[in-house]
């Protein structure tokens, strides 16, 4: 957990552990050197110490050396610990990737983050393992509520437009555009479509993959099949199942274009969204919020409910002398 040095003298003794840091920088870490730190918001809780660094002996006496509030990251940490999220999204590490959710909330609140940041943390929350995790509903809201990241993510949707008119990287925009609708459906699917629907620029990127369709399009019409080897037609078809999903679900989003399929398409239908629990949108405050009786939901029945649940439940074949052999 020692992102950095700031001591003049480095020792080297057996005992001591070698850090490497951004820019190949080593330095080691013996028992008996101080460090500073700061302590993590993430867990009011449990206190967590986070960000550490490696101090010159003594430099705690001084005021001047004193941490007051929280410590930010420089660019080079923020690389740092974007670099390790994305490798463990990779390799399906999601424990590990929860250890660094301290870390992750720091780059998040970062004043140098932008947009190439940005892509980065949300390849690591599109990730299959990622989306499958319920303990990682917090890291989801925290990306929901980062100021840094909303500003980013509507510079980088301008920035896709831009470059989708100039037909420049489109296979590249494709896969970022199609991580982001994983993103965009996860957080409707954690926290429900009332409370995304004004944070999220849903028309914005709906926008941006229509251009995409639509050059798509004109690309099959003038050059035929054999011009579609820049496009992914299994990405394209999982952007667009996304997209009819959420016309269904929200009145901003208009999916009318993609009623004609273009041509020199793979020909399959389009892969569906996965599967989330059908009442996500919590029945029992649209029951209260409902004028007439006659226009409350249909609440689901027990069946149905089990049925979106990602457990499998038996039943109970076994017999217990007591309650103790049970548990």
């Amino acid at each position: 957990d020692v992102v950095g040095c700031r001591a003049s003298s480095n020792s080297s003794s057996e005992t001591a552990m070698p850090i490497t840091v951004a820019g190949g920088r080593v330095f080691h870490l013996d028992v008996g050197d101080e460090l500073s730190y700061v302590t993590s918001p993430a867990n009011p809780a449990k206190a967590m110490a986070v960000q550490c660094i490696k101090e010159e002996p003594g430099a705690w006496r001084d005021p001047a050396n004193s941490v007051v509030g929280e410590r930010k990251m420089d660019s080079l940490q923020v690389r740092d610990t974007l670099t390790r999220l994305q490798t463990f999204a990779e390799n399906s590490m999601v424990d590990e990737i929860l250890q660094e959710q301290a870390q992750y909330e720091m780059v998040l609140r970062s004043p140098d983050f932008n947009p190439s940041h940005l892509q980065r943390v949300v390849e690591v929350l599109s990730a299959e393992a990622m989306m499958d995790e319920t303990r990682a509903d917090s890291m989801y809201r925290v990306f929901a509520d980062s100021t840094p990241a909303q500003s980013s993510l509507r510079t980088s949707i301008l920035q896709l437009t831009a470059e989708t008119a100039e037909a420049a990287g489109p296979k590249r925009n494709a896969v970022y555009l199609r991580n982001l609708f994983r993103v965009f459906l996860e957080l409707i699917s954690r926290f429900g479509l009332r409370d995304m629907e004004t944070v999220l620029p849903l028309k914005e990127i709906v926008e941006v993959f229509q251009h995409l369709w639509e050059d798509q399009s004109r690309r099959s019409r003038g050059h035929g099949a054999a011009s579609m080897g820049q496009w992914d037609p299994a990405v394209m078809d999982e952007i667009a199942s996304s997209v009819r999903f959420l016309a269904e679900k929200s009145q901003l989003v208009d999916a009318s274009f993609l009623k004609a399929k273009p041509a020199g398409n793979s020909g399959r239908a389009p892969k569906p969204p996965k599967a989330k629990p059908q009442f996500q949108e919590n029945p029992e405050l649209e029951v209260l919020e409902a004028d007439r009786y006659d226009t409350m939901p249909i609440l689901p029945t027990a069946e149905e409910v089990l049925g979106a649940s990602r457990f499998h439940l038996d039943e109970n074949q076994k017999t217990f002398k007591d309650v103790s052999d049970y548990i």
